[in-house]
């Protein structure tokens, strides 16, 4: 039988001292969101939806300011009556870039069937205060007011809907692509499932 004996502390120690200076073998703890990637197909997705998004409503939008305009002028031509509009003020406008001069807008008066109306007058030429310009307007729309100029060099006209083609174009284009290319993938993936890959 061998003897009881108490462990020496003094060799304990080292050994103790030693494990507790080794690394672990394996990662303690992992930071929050330190394994996070950013996902670039889903990123990609939500672009590309936001660029067909774009394009539908600036197609809406061009094509409702288009059928507008067309309608201002056919009513302006054909049920337009002669108005004498009376400017009472003129401020400049300025280009893109700011230091540049791009016309000016004026406001003024006219009067029709028996009513004064205040209105801006379409056009960027300059007129003096009190200065009289021979207009168009229509009874039924007080607001719809034009220098006759303007008026006679209006027409309705389909180039209006040039730009909403041309960008309902590109929205068919993408949409289509995007169709053709899923539909590819599926046709592609379905021989690698047939055969248990």
């Amino acid at each position: 039988m061998a003897p009881l004996t108490r462990p020496d502390p003094t060799k304990a120690a080292p050994d103790a001292a030693r494990t507790a200076q080794e690394p672990a073998e394996g990662p303690v703890s992992t930071l929050r969101g330190a394994g996070a990637r950013m996902d670039v197909h889903s990123v990609a997705k939500v672009a590309l939806g936001l660029v067909i998004a774009t394009l539908a409503v600036l197609v809406v939008v061009f094509v409702i300011v288009g059928v507008d305009k067309n309608r201002q002028v056919n009513e302006l031509r054909g049920q337009g009556v002669p108005v004498t509009f009376t400017v009472t003020s003129c401020h400049g406008l300025l280009g893109g870039s700011g230091s540049n001069g791009a016309g000016y807008a004026c406001q003024g008066t006219y009067r029709l069937r028996g009513h004064t109306y205040n209105e801006p007058l379409p056009g960027t030429a300059f007129f003096t205060p009190g200065a009289t310009v021979r207009a168009i307007a229509v009874p039924n729309d007080p607001g719809l007011v034009s220098p006759v100029p303007i008026v006679e060099s209006e027409h309705a006209s389909w180039k209006v809907y040039i730009l909403p083609v041309v960008l309902f174009a590109a929205l068919v284009l993408i949409v289509g692509s995007i169709v053709l290319r899923r539909r590819t993938t599926r046709r592609s993936t379905k021989p690698a499932q047939a055969r248990g890959v």
